[in-house]
């Protein structure tokens, strides 16, 4: 035992408070990678205690190999988080451009025409897509601690709204009505994390639709 391994023997030792057996492990001096531990049992007059011996070679080298697997775990978890969050941000980028000229398509062509119904339902579709590229990327963020919840008002009437223009067309096109109510709600504005609230419900939503 070396030095510093018997100040902290004598340091436990002197802290045992004798109701349990005092364990103590500690490389052997002599013996590469080899482990003693040092069970310590009170006598039953307290006036002798009772030093026990013990290789626990194995024990600890079996302990090192699941640390050891641990710790890859862990940095594989946070290799995939990265990459998880690096192609969130890449894939949506080129999302919100594709939205945005779709948007601007669906200004230049006459309502209720044929063509106007296509681009409204690709929107609808990019928007859902770029919903799930988010789900992503929050899952990237809670995985890594990072997630964070707002506290912003927003109108829960016009929320309602855009959840029923989201899933109605592709509810009803499976021969199923949709209704939306919002029962006991004398107010419009509430504070809470509008985002999040929409992807729970959504969630939801698209697990009833399938």
């Amino acid at each position: 035992m070396s030095v510093k391994e018997y100040k902290r023997f004598i340091q436990e030792y002197a802290n045992w408070n004798r109701e349990k057996p005092l364990e103590f492990d500690y490389p052997a001096p002599t013996y590469k990678n080899r482990w003693m531990r040092m069970m310590i049992l009170t006598g039953s007059e307290d006036d002798f205690d009772f030093f026990i011996f013990r290789d626990v070679s194995a024990e600890k080298q079996y302990q090192t190999q699941l640390e050891d697997q641990l710790l890859q775990a862990e940095e594989a978890s946070q290799s995939k988080t990265t990459f998880l969050s690096r192609m969130s941000h890449e894939i949506r980028t080129p999302i919100n451009g594709i939205i945005g000229m779709l948007s601007l398509a669906h200004g230049k062509v006459a309502k209720e025409s044929e063509v106007d119904g296509y681009l409204d339902k690709a929107e609808k579709m990019s928007g859902h897509l770029i919903s799930l590229v988010n789900d992503i990327l929050d899952m990237s963020r809670i995985e890594a601690g990072k997630i964070e919840l707002e506290n912003k008002p927003f109108d829960l009437f016009a929320f309602a709204d855009k959840l029923r223009n989201m899933f109605q067309t592709t509810v009803e096109a499976k021969g199923v009505e949709f209704h939306m109510e919002l029962l006991d709600f004398d107010q419009h504005f509430f504070v809470g994390d509008e985002f999040r609230l929409s992807q729970v419900i959504a969630n939801f939503l698209s697990n009833a639709v399938k």
